[in-house]
């Protein structure tokens, strides 16, 4: 009977405060954990103490943002540039080599190892943006994601592939659980670089 009165009470407060509610909300929406799905694959082979060179061609956007995957590529670029086992090659560079090789038009995702060939690279990696979803205040969280692939360009090979989605998470990450989609992004691109070539 008392814990029957106790919750009468406070939804009666409630009620009168939507304020409190709405605030109470966020902050559990804040304080929950975040998420993160993912279903990867590294191939035994891949020796990520050797130095490699890699370019990331563009990958494809989510249907909800057709900017999206020109962010996410230009992260993933930035984020394995800080690793010093990778030289990557800047797509303004590379497009330059396929326009000076092909001139015209040229697919860069039909034939992903002719164009690493092309580009005299050693890794290619590419892909696509899944999830691009911007969580509102005191609801939804954040959710980006991405499926990708790194291909040694010399056997065609399939050293990584990874298909993931990430939730920030607040407590952990420092990042709030409606946190725009770029800078949940950067952390995905940096979970996923880390693992990657992790020894």
């Amino acid at each position: 009977m008392k814990k029957t009165g106790y919750i009468k009470t406070a939804l009666l407060y409630f009620m009168k405060n939507p304020l409190f509610l709405l605030i109470s909300l966020g902050l559990f929406s804040l304080s929950c954990g975040g998420s993160s799905t993912s279903v990867k694959y590294k191939n035994p082979e891949f020796d990520s103490g050797k130095n490699y060179r890699i370019a990331v061609l563009p990958l494809k956007s989510a249907p909800v943002d057709e900017k999206s995957g020109e962010i996410v590529t230009d992260i993933f670029e930035k984020t394995l540039f800080t690793n010093e086992n990778l030289d990557v090659l800047e797509r303004s560079r590379f497009k330059k080599i396929i326009a000076k090789q092909n001139p015209g038009e040229f697919d860069l995702l039909e034939d992903p190892v002719a164009t690493g060939k092309m580009l005299n690279v050693d890794l290619i990696m590419l892909g696509a943006v899944t999830d691009w979803f911007k969580g509102p205040w005191g609801g939804q969280r954040t959710n980006v994601g991405v499926s990708i692939k790194v291909i040694n360009v010399k056997t065609g090979k399939t050293y990584w592939s990874i298909d993931e989605t990430y939730g920030p998470t607040y407590f952990t990450d420092g990042i709030p659980t409606n946190a725009p989609c770029e800078m949940a992004a950067k952390k995905l691109c940096k979970n996923i670089v880390d693992d990657f070539m992790s020894k």
